[in-house]
C-alpha cells in the first residue's frame, strides 16, 4: 500500500491537476490518498474529511498572517506526522514552491520521498526562451523558494518541455531528476443536448449567433485585451459573432476596452462545470491569448470537447497545438508594458479567427484532430499511469506489483 500525500495549491491548474490525479489513484486499490490544504480560512481548527476513497485534511490559517510562516508549518508538519506516523510507503507530492517549509519538515519527520510537480513560470522565462538570439542581453534571476523546494525533492515533473528545458538551464545546481508529464484529464462525460439551437436560446443567444469563446481567469497575463481588441477589429465584418468571456477576476480591466461595443461581448462570471461544457459545445471558437501558459486545463478541456481552437505562440501552451493539424496558433510580439515579456499580436489573432468563421469544414477537421490528440496525449490514464511510475520508482515497488492494482472504469 502507498499512502500518498498530495498537498494540494488551490488555485488554478494546480488545483485541477491534484483534483484529477486524487480521483484517478482513488479508483486504486493499493494506493490511499491524502488531500493537504494549508492556511485554510474557513477552517478553525485540524479537520480530516473523508469522502470515498480520500481522507481530506485541513489545516486552519494561522491566527496572524504572514507569506512565510516557519513555525506555522511545522507546527502542521508536526500535527500531520503525529497523526500519521504509523504508515508505510509514504510519499509527498508538493505542487508550489510556497509548500517548502511544510514539506521540508514532513520529509524529515517521515523520512520519505518527495515529488514536486511545477506548475507555472514567470513570463520573463517565455521572453528568454523565445528569443535565443538575445540571452546574453537578458539578466537571468533564480527564484530562491522554487530552488529551495526543487533541491529537497527527489522527482521533479514538469508539465511542458518547456519548463523542464528552463530548469536545465537556470538551475543547474539541482540533482533532482527532472521528467515531463503533459496534464491530463477525465473526459467530461456529460451527453450534449440533442437540440442545441434549444440551449442557445435557452441562454439567451438567438439562433444565428456565432460564439468565440474565452474560458479562465480574467487578469493580465491571459491576454483578453489582444482577444477584445481582435473581435473589435472584425466585427463588422462578420455581425453574426458574439465573444463569450467566463470567469472571474479583474473585469474592470477590461470594461473599457469592451464597451465599445458591449451588446455582443459577453461577460458570464464564473460559469459551473456543465454550464461551461454547455458553452464548450454552443461557440464555434475557443482562444486562450495568455502571455505566458503552461500546459492549460482549459484548452484541453476544449479539444476534448472538439471546440476549434486558437492559442498563442508562447513556450509551453504551443506544444498542446500544431499550426494547422490541431488548432491555429496566432504570433506573439515583445510586450509593450511588460520588459521581457511577450503578448498576443492582436492583428494576427484576427486572422486567425476569420479563417475559422470563414472555413467551417477546416475548423471541424481540426478540432476532431485535436480532440482525438487529447483523448491520448492528455487523458488523465495517461497522467496517472505516467505519475505512478514515478511513485514506484521511489518506494521500489516491482512492475509485478504495479501491474496487479486494479483500476476501475473512469467512466
Amino acid at each position: 500500500m502507498i499512502n500518498l500525500f498530495l498537498v494540494v495549491l488551490d488555485f488554478s491548474g494546480a488545483r485541477t491537476y491534484s483534483d484529477e490525479l486524487a480521483f484517478y489513484f482513488s479508483r486504486q486499490e493499493k494506493i490511499k490518498i491524502f488531500q493537504v490544504f494549508l492556511n485554510c480560512k474557513n477552517y478553525k481548527e485540524y479537520t480530516v474529511r473523508k469522502e470515498e476513497n480520500i481522507d481530506f485534511i485541513y489545516f486552519p490559517a494561522p491566527t496572524i498572517e504572514k507569506e512565510f510562516d516557519s513555525k506555522y508549518d511545522k507546527s502542521a508538519a508536526m500535527l500531520l506526522h503525529s497523526q500519521f506516523k504509523h504508515l508505510h510507503n509514504v510519499i509527498f507530492h508538493a505542487n508550489s514552491p510556497n509548500h517548502y517549509l511544510f514539506v521540508n519538515s514532513v520529509k524529515k519527520l517521515f523520512n520519505c520521498p518527495l515529488v514536486f510537480t511545477h506548475h507555472f513560470l514567470l513570463d520573463f522565462y517565455s521572453y528568454y526562451d523565445s528569443n535565443a538570439v538575445e540571452k546574453g542581453n537578458i539578466p537571468i534571476e533564480s527564484d530562491e523558494l522554487l530552488k529551495s523546494i526543487m533541491h529537497i525533492s527527489d522527482i521533479i515533473i514538469c508539465v511542458t518541455e518547456f519548463a523542464r528545458r528552463t530548469i536545465v538551464s537556470i538551475y543547474k545546481d539541482v540533482a533532482g531528476e527532472k521528467v515531463v508529464i503533459y496534464n491530463g484529464k477525465a473526459f467530461n462525460l456529460k451527453k450534449q443536448k440533442d437540440n442545441i439551437h434549444e440551449v442557445k436560446c435557452d441562454y439567451g443567444y438567438n439562433l444565428n449567433d456565432r460564439l468565440i469563446l474565452y474560458a479562465g481567469q480574467l487578469e493580465r497575463r491571459k491576454g483578453i485585451d489582444k482577444l477584445i481588441m481582435a473581435f473589435l477589429a472584425i466585427k463588422d465584418k462578420h455581425p453574426e459573432i458574439k465573444l463569450v468571456i467566463a470567469g472571474t477576476g479583474e473585469y474592470d480591466n477590461y470594461f473599457p476596452l469592451a464597451q465599445k461595443c458591449s451588446g455582443r461581448i459577453c461577460f458570464t462570471g464564473k460559469l459551473d462545470k456543465n454550464t461551461l461544457t454547455d458553452y464548450y459545445n454552443l461557440a464555434e471558437i475557443g482562444i486562450i491569448p495568455s502571455q505566458f501558459e503552461q500546459c492549460s486545463y482549459v484548452a484541453i478541456e476544449m479539444m476534448q470537447n472538439k471546440l476549434p481552437l486558437i492559442i498563442s505562440n508562447v513556450p509551453g501552451l504551443n506544444e498542446l497545438v500544431v499550426h494547422g493539424k490541431t488548432g491555429l496558433v496566432c504570433k506573439v510580439k515583445p510586450n509593450k508594458t511588460i520588459p521581457n515579456g511577450l503578448e498576443a499580436d492582436e492583428e494576427d489573432l484576427a486572422v486567425q479567427i476569420e479563417y475559422l468563421l470563414q472555413n467551417k469544414t477546416e475548423a471541424i477537421k481540426l478540432a476532431q484532430t485535436a480532440h482525438e490528440c487529447a483523448l491520448n496525449k492528455h487523458s488523465l490514464e495517461k497522467m496517472g499511469k505516467e505519475t505512478f511510475k514515478i511513485y514506484r520508482k521511489l518506494i521500489g515497488l516491482s512492475y509485478e506489483e504495479v501491474n496487479s492494482l486494479s483500476i476501475s472504469s473512469l467512466a
